[in-house]
C-alpha cells in the first residue's frame, strides 16, 4: 500500500507516541484509548482513499 507521505507521518507520529507513553509508564486505559481512536481515524482515512482510487468496473458489465 503506498501512502501519502502525510498519512505516513501521522500513523508514524502515533505509534511513537504511544510507545513513548508505554516506556514511560504512562499506559493507563485513558491514553491509550485515546491512541486507538487516533489509530482506527488514520486507517478509516486510509480505506476511504483506497476507495476512491480503485477502478471503476467495466461500465458494459455494470449497465446490464
Amino acid at each position: 500500500m503506498n501512502l501519502p507521505l502525510k498519512d505516513r507521518l501521522a500513523l508514524a507520529s502515533v505509534t511513537l507516541d504511544f510507545l513513548a507513553k508505554i516506556m514511560r509508564g504512562e499506559d493507563d486505559d485513558v491514553l491509550v484509548r485515546g491512541l486507538v481512536h487516533d489509530v482506527e481515524w488514520i486507517g478509516n482515512r486510509v480505506r476511504e482513499r483506497l476507495k476512491a482510487e480503485e477502478k471503476p468496473l467495466n461500465p458494459e458489465r455494470t449497465a446490464r
